[in-house]
């Protein structure tokens, strides 16, 4: 039998409980919106072009409130913080299900974007249910039971041709349809994650206004290599359904079960990525997982077939995915508690900065040629994973210290 107890924390809390029931019902959404948005706008009309200007608001809007929101998130308390951001979401969602107006839709994914800068507030609460030894598993855990039960939400994407040859539904329609059903999952989330956050210490109320941050040099490499990870991977993966539709015909159910089963490998790399970390550590895990993904993207011009380049996404995600959680528990592992919401927002724009750039610049090199993006992406995540360990490395050398000291 598989000891369980090297995967998952010896205990979880009751607030962690409702914290990975919330994901889980999230992820079901994700799955949705992955599968169906970009095919849902492609039925409407919108190029590659069009695409990218529409998906780029999103992280445009994170990108431009992550820092505010992390520092309010320190100073007011993070649960306020997360409140705010529902009331930008309902206003997106509402948007989103009701026109079709370009610009219209630009407002709601910007608006997607200011609730998602708020979100800085879900490590910094999720890593305060556990002791520092208990960060690996208890992201490897999360991490898993997101992505599995966004294997769930892409089986979603058998429903809209099923609507249009058994029911007579337009594409548009059914698209419509599936879409209302994520969004409806998304907004049930609110009061599960309202649940997770009751009992959490508030700040204490303090005179002016100051801004604390201790980690300068682990902040600044991480936004770094968040930025641009982030244009490396989204330069192409941001449109990957609108390229495997217009290069091999696919459509929602198709992509629906590659997704499902490429969520599926995803969990189980997050899922076993404590269990390696253990034996080899942290960084070393993470940087080396993120070093052999690199030459599987080099791959992906070169698949003749939907099959093939399947694969290839599961390989190269797979992999990859080892390293994800590893990174969330090494950065706010080195963190102090007072400085992690706002070190987290910090980060998180670096991520957020990249996927502002990634779709507009993928949309705009896909219409000089389609696979383009694909050789602008692998050299920048090339970089990336040549770099990622001898600058964290030194990091971990300060923590060391510090510790020892201590």
């Amino acid at each position: 039998m598989v000891d369980l107890r090297s995967y998952v924390p010896e205990e979880i809390p009751r607030g962690a409980k409702f914290f990975i029931l919330a994901s889980a019902i999230n992820g079901v959404a994700n799955g949705i919106f992955n599968v169906i948005i970009q095919l849902y706008y492609v039925a409407v009309g919108f190029d590659s072009s069009a695409l990218g200007d529409l998906f780029m608001m999103n992280p445009l809007g994170a990108a431009i409130f992550i820092i505010p929101a992390g520092i309010l998130a320190d100073r007011y308390g993070k649960r306020r913080v997360m409140m705010v951001g529902w009331v930008f979401s309902l206003t997106a969602f509402s948007l989103v299900t009701t026109t079709y107006d370009l610009a219209l839709l630009r407002i709601a994914f910007f608006l997607f974007g200011l609730n998602n800068a708020t979100s800085v507030v879900l490590g910094p609460i999720y890593s305060g249910f556990y002791e520092k030894g208990e960060l690996d598993r208890a992201f490897g855990i999360l991490g898993f039971v997101n992505i599995f039960m966004m294997s769930v939400g892409s089986l979603m994407g058998h429903i809209p041709p099923m609507l249009v040859s058994d029911y007579g539904l337009t594409k548009i329609s059914a698209y419509w349809w599936v879409l209302l059903t994520g969004v409806t999952l998304a907004i049930g989330t609110m009061p599960v994650w309202y649940l997770s956050t009751r009992g959490i210490p508030e700040p204490k109320a303090v005179d002016g206004f100051k801004i604390v941050l201790k980690s300068k040099g682990l902040v600044a490499k991480s936004t770094f290599f968040n930025l641009v990870s982030g244009v490396g991977r989204g330069v192409f993966f941001s449109l990957f359904p609108y390229y495997v539709n217009v290069k091999y015909g696919v459509e929602s159910d198709a992509l629906g079960n590659m997704f499902m089963v490429a969520n599926f490998v995803i969990a189980g790399a997050q899922f076993v990525a404590p269990r390696i970390s253990e034996r080899f550590g942290n960084l070393r895990t993470s940087s080396a997982a993120v070093l052999l993904a690199t030459p599987i993207y080099f791959m992906f011009p070169f698949a003749p077939d939907f099959r093939w380049i399947s694969a290839l996404y599961f390989f190269r995600f797979g992999v990859a995915n080892v390293a994800s959680p590893l990174m969330g528990a090494f950065f706010m592992g080195n963190l102090d508690e007072e400085e992690k919401s706002t070190a987290s927002s910090i980060t998180a724009m670096g991520s957020y900065a990249g996927g502002f750039l990634s779709p507009w610049l993928g949309g705009r090199l896909m219409k000089v040629s389609l696979g383009l993006p694909i050789w602008v992406g692998a050299c920048l995540y090339a970089f990336f994973a040549a770099t990622y360990y001898p600058l964290m490395r030194s990091e971990e050398r300060k923590r060391e210290k510090v510790t020892a000291v201590e």
